[in-house]
């Protein structure tokens, strides 16, 4: 069994979760964000904007589809959060409500200790009169030189798709097969969504969904990569649902950071790269 390390607060505008080699921070102060995600001190995450939008950085929460106006609703996305945190060291981050989607969104962040995890609930509340449909969709944005891959629920779409293959049940894309800004569309079949940065892995695991179930025009899985390639987002979504007056839809997710043994290679078709994440999640 871990120790989470104490303090939570780090006095800086920032709530830490440390716990065996894995260090996840976030930002109350910039929409509830995750600012940092290190193994062995090894970052994993974009943490600075790029030329095509300044605040593309970290991992965010918004609700899906992409009907609202762009940029992402400011009391979601970038504006501060109340925090609190419990005496077990699970952080909890509420949000404003947003008049334009009728939602107030509130994050909730824990260590499983267990697992060496980050076990992560996302909550969209209707503060609204009347019913509003929406699906819950995490962004996630890290270094475009790494190598996505997940489970195959469905052949990869979209108008302008990053270039992906198919082997042993999988699904990947490499960010670098792909000229200039790009994204693709996909149905996941295995509830995981899996980024190799070197010989680090991010591994989100999360209820899968069937292809009915994604919001309008979106899809279980997307991964997108800028016009210069500074950053990937690695993005997955639940299922899109009608909320209630005063209703709320919750949505969980775990985080599992890796360093991969020695040997283990990314490149798709990995089979030792796929056995490790599949161990990784029993």
């Amino acid at each position: 069994m871990l120790t989470l390390k104490q303090p939570i607060d780090r006095g800086d505008g920032k709530l830490v979760l440390e716990l065996g080699s894995t260090y996840f921070e976030v930002s109350p102060e910039h929409g509830g964000r995750i600012t940092s995600l290190r193994h062995a001190g090894q970052e994993l995450l974009t943490l600075t904007g790029s030329e095509n939008f300044e605040d593309a950085f970290g991992s965010t929460f918004w609700p899906s589809p992409q009907v609202w106006e762009w940029p992402p609703p400011a009391e979601i996305d970038t504006e501060p959060y109340v925090a609190t945190v419990d005496p077990s060291g699970v952080i909890t981050l509420v949000g404003e409500p947003n008049e334009a989607t009728s939602l107030r969104v509130s994050k909730r962040f824990s260590a499983n200790l267990t697992r060496e995890a980050i076990d992560i609930e996302y909550s969209m509340t209707n503060v609204g009169a009347e019913p509003v449909s929406w699906a819950p969709w995490e962004i996630t944005r890290m270094p475009a030189i790494g190598l996505a891959f997940w489970p195959t629920g469905g052949a990869p779409f979209g108008e302008t798709p990053l270039a992906c293959t198919s082997a042993l049940g999988h699904t990947w894309c490499d960010p670098s097969h792909t000229e200039g800004e790009a994204k693709v569309f996909a149905d996941g079949a295995g509830g995981y969504l899996v980024y190799a940065l070197g010989d680090r892995v991010l591994v989100k695991r999360f209820q899968d969904q069937p292809a009915s179930a994604a919001a309008p025009g979106e899809a279980e899985i997307e991964v997108y990569v800028n016009p210069d390639h500074s950053y990937a987002e690695i993005e997955q979504q639940g299922a899109y649902a009608s909320i209630a007056p005063g209703g709320t839809a919750t949505w969980k997710v775990s985080w599992y950071v890796r360093k991969l043994p020695s040997g283990v290679g990314v490149s798709p078709g990995s089979t030792d790269l796929v056995a490790f994440v599949v161990k990784t999640l029993e």
